[in-house]
Order: C-alpha cells, then structure tokens, then sequence
C-alpha cells in the first residue's frame, strides 16, 4: 500500500497550459537569430524571400499554437490517469484518449512529455510559467517515480538477454 502522501500524485493530474512568457522569449530567439543570419547567406535573392515568409510563418504557428494557444491544434488540456493511459483536449475542444510513452525529458526547466495518438507520436512540452508550481513539481515528481519503475524493469529485462 502506498503512503498517504504519494497518493495526491497517483490521483489523475490534470495539466492545463497556459500563456508562457518563456515560450514567447524562445520563439523570439531562435527566429529572430534565423532572421539575423539570412542577410550573410550566400543566397539567390528569391530563396532568401523564400526563408524570410517561411521563417515569418513558422513563428506565426507557433506563437499561436504554443504562446497564445489559440490555434485549433494548441493543447488546452492532458489529463494522465494511471500507468500510461491520458486523454488530451485540443483547440476544437474534443477530449481525445491517448497513451503515454515511457520516455521524457525532464529538467528543473523544461518537461516533454511524449505519447502515441492514433498511432502516432506526439509530444507536449511544458515549460515552468506554463503551470502552477505545485502541478508542475507533481507532474515532475510522477514522471521520475513512474519512469524509473519502467526503466528498471526495462534494464533488468536487457541484462537477461
């Protein structure tokens, strides 16, 4: 039987992102630094054109699907359950059911989760402003006790071969 305390991370942990000045700074960065460079590229002039309004355009997606999250692909909701079941709510609002991959990253600054949707991989990132603190270090604290498990018992089976 689990203690008392672990049981408040068992519980389903609902992750609702939201607005991220950290976000916004890093599309801002890694855009614009794309934009600084293109002037010293050894280019045809129609190609840099062509970088120029894709680069515009990329940054326009995602500020949208992951700053301002209005976007009909932008994650309004993840709610993972138990073990590796999760449903994810998008833009249009339909709570889609999904499955969690045994693998993220994660950092005192950064967690990517990563999960398979009708056979296909995704991936949420979620980063500190995006979440209270309390669910962000609840979501950090599930995935390392969880994943651990799975990569033991992951490295126990790869030793038997």
């Amino acid at each position: 039987m689990w203690p008392d305390s672990s049981m408040t991370y068992a519980t389903p942990l609902r992750i609702e992102p939201r607005t991220s000045r950290q976000a916004a700074a890093w599309l801002l960065l890694v855009h614009g630094a794309g934009l600084m460079l293109l002037p010293f590229l050894v280019l045809p002039t129609g190609l840099r054109i062509m970088f120029f309004i894709m680069s515009v355009g990329l940054f326009c997606l995602g500020w949208s699907r992951h700053v301002r999250r209005t976007c009909r692909d932008a994650i309004q909701s993840f709610t993972w359950y138990a073990g590796e079941d999760c449903s994810v709510v998008y833009g249009d609002g339909i709570d889609i059911p999904c499955t969690l991959i045994n693998q993220a990253f994660i950092m005192p600054w950064l967690v990517i989760l990563y999960y398979r949707q009708a056979g296909r991989r995704r991936s949420l990132f979620i980063l500190p402003d995006m979440l209270p603190a309390s669910t962000f270090r609840r979501l950090r604290v599930r995935l390392n006790t969880e994943l651990d498990h799975h990569n033991a018992a992951r490295q126990m089976c790869a030793r038997t071969r």
